[in-house]
C-alpha cells in the first residue's frame, strides 16, 4: 500500500482537532457543499448533532468547508500572518473524486491555495484559454482576485484556501504557477 504524502502544514491530529473544536462550531464555521454551492443557513440543536451530520455527509461523498481557521492552528496561523493581517483561511475536505465542487467562479480577494494532502486539478480561465494545474501535497497556487477558476477532485483531498488583500502579500510569488512544494 502506498503511503499518503502530506504537506508540512498538516499534522495527524489536525482534522480531528478541527471537528472537535467547540469554538469553530460556535462560530458556525462548518458547511456542506450541495449542488455546487454550500448551505450557509445550517442550524443544529447541539454540537454533537452537527458533528454527526457533517461526518455522515462526508462519508456519503459530500465535501465539507471549514471557515475561520486563521487563528486555529499555529502553523496555519503563521502562514496566514505572512500573507497579511486581513487573511482568512478555509479548509476544503473532499472525500473522493466524484464529490461536488464549485463551478467556474471568481473570488473577491486574492487566494493562495495550499494542498494539505491528495491531488486536485485547478482550471483557470485566462484570455479565452483554460490553464490547467495539477497540485499535490504541499503545492501552492496563487489565484488573483477576479480570475475565473475551479477545482476538480482527483481523489480524496484536503485544501487550505488563504484569502488575502494583495498589498499585504509577501513579494516574489508567481501568479498561476506552483510557488511552493514540500517534495
Amino acid at each position: 500500500m502506498k503511503k499518503q504524502k502530506y504537506s508540512h502544514l498538516f499534522r495527524e491530529d489536525l482534522i480531528d482537532n478541527i471537528f472537535c473544536s467547540s469554538l469553530l462550531f460556535e462560530r458556525k464555521s462548518f458547511f456542506i457543499i450541495e449542488d455546487q454551492s454550500y448551505d450557509a443557513d445550517l442550524t443544529f440543536n447541539s454540537f454533537v448533532e452537527e458533528a454527526r451530520t457533517l461526518r455522515k455527509s462526508f462519508e456519503n461523498g459530500k465535501s465539507i468547508i471549514v471557515k475561520n481557521l486563521e487563528n486555529f492552528d499555529l502553523l496555519i496561523s503563521e502562514k496566514a500572518f505572512q500573507l497579511g493581517r486581513h487573511t482568512d483561511v478555509h479548509l476544503y475536505l473532499t472525500p473522493n473524486k466524484d464529490a461536488k465542487s464549485f463551478p467556474f467562479h471568481c473570488d473577491d480577494r486574492d487566494v493562495l491555495v495550499h494542498l494539505l494532502f491528495g491531488k486536485k486539478r485547478f482550471e483557470i480561465k485566462k484570455e479565452g484559454k483554460i490553464l490547467v494545474h495539477d497540485l499535490g501535497a504541499g503545492d501552492e497556487l496563487l489565484i488573483p482576485k477576479g480570475v475565473e477558476h475551479r477545482a476538480i477532485s482527483l481523489g480524496p483531498s484536503g485544501l487550505l484556501s488563504f484569502g488575502f488583500v494583495k498589498e499585504y502579500y509577501i513579494p516574489g510569488a508567481i501568479e498561476f504557477n506552483l510557488i511552493n512544494s514540500d517534495n
